[in-house]
């Protein structure tokens, strides 16, 4: 009884994680400097952020991280860095201006391999984790129509360049509750490990995934 008490529990202990890309610091600050006028001009809530690029989202039990951090671990191990490069703005009409990721192929290559811990990403059949297969990195979002309207018509026609190397991946968290059959936030996103690219080969063993 006391067994079964204790695994309910550890049912109830749910994340939200997010795989994310995060530039470097002079990518990041180049950004910042981008949202923030923004936010001046357009009169929008500005968050300093690392304007990071999200890959995957998924729901999890806590009792799961060892096993996903293990699995993360050899994938990264086995990854080479890569250029990202970030060129001009895109949008989605009407709510979200944001610079695009020209570097595509090369992110959606990573998001393949990332595939291969599926089973240890999926919560269950409801929950299946989240992989995008476009990339990009917000400068606003939540845009009320007015703001849309005045803002495409000078970022549509504005350019921005950056790049930077991508050599590491980021598992980042944040606790939720769960209600019924959806979740709650219930805190901020942390960073729980960056995986760094370090191109060794390793071999995976299914028990990894399933043990």
């Amino acid at each position: 009884m006391k067994k079964s008490v204790f695994l309910n529990t550890l049912d109830f202990s749910y994340n939200e994680y997010l795989i994310v890309l995060k530039p470097n610091q002079d990518t990041c600050d180049k950004i910042n400097s981008v949202k923030k006028d923004f936010s001046e001009k357009y009169k929008t809530s500005f968050f300093h952020s690392t304007g990071q690029i999200l890959m995957v989202k998924f729901i999890q039990r806590e009792m799961i991280e060892e096993r996903l951090l293990n699995h993360l671990k050899n994938i990264s191990n086995s990854y080479k860095p890569f250029l990202v490069k970030l060129k001009d703005y895109g949008s989605f009409p009407s709510h979200t201006i944001f610079i695009n990721i020209e570097s595509q192929l090369q992110v959606r290559n990573l998001v393949t391999q990332l595939k291969s811990a599926q089973p240890l990403l999926t919560l269950d059949k409801e929950n299946k984790a989240h992989f995008l297969n476009d990339f990009y990195i917000s400068i606003a979002t939540k845009l009320i129509p007015w703001q849309y309207e005045k803002a495409w018509l000078e970022y549509n026609q504005a350019h921005f360049a950056a790049s930077f190397i991508a050599d590491a991946f980021t598992l980042q968290k944040r606790p939720v509750e769960r209600k019924s059959n959806s979740f709650r936030p219930n805190g901020n996103y942390k960073t729980v490990k960056r995986f760094q690219f370090t191109d060794s080969p390793v071999i995976t063993t299914q028990g990894e995934l399933f043990g």
